[in-house]
């Protein structure tokens, strides 16, 4: 489940940034950022990097659940990082799309 909801996140996103800088590409990619060998993950450039950093289960807020207590759902918060990695020429453009992302 956390696969597709981080899908969905990315798709969502891609079709957004699209529409909003009329682009033909996808540029957010899920991914790491630095690889095992501890080596940047990607090699391509002008990308908006989608990693979870983070999964930690919510404590707080559950509502009752009066089902079979091996079937309980269980809540949880990702902690989701979004990332540019862009050519150091264009700074600017990174910017602008952490800016899109924020937006």
């Amino acid at each position: 489940m956390i696969d597709a909801a981080l899908v969905t996140v990315v798709n969502e996103l891609n079709e957004f940034l699209r529409m909003k800088f009329r682009l033909k590409n996808d540029r957010a990619i899920i991914t790491n950022v630095v690889a095992q060998d501890g080596s940047f993950a990607i090699k391509e450039e002008n990308k908006i990097l989608v990693s979870v950093i983070n999964i930690e289960e919510e404590k707080r807020v559950t509502p009752k659940f009066n089902g079979n207590p091996g079937n309980k759902p269980v809540y949880i918060n990702l902690y989701i990082l979004f990332t540019t990695a862009f050519n150091p020429n264009l700074n600017i453009e990174a910017l602008k799309f952490i800016s899109a992302v924020i937006a």
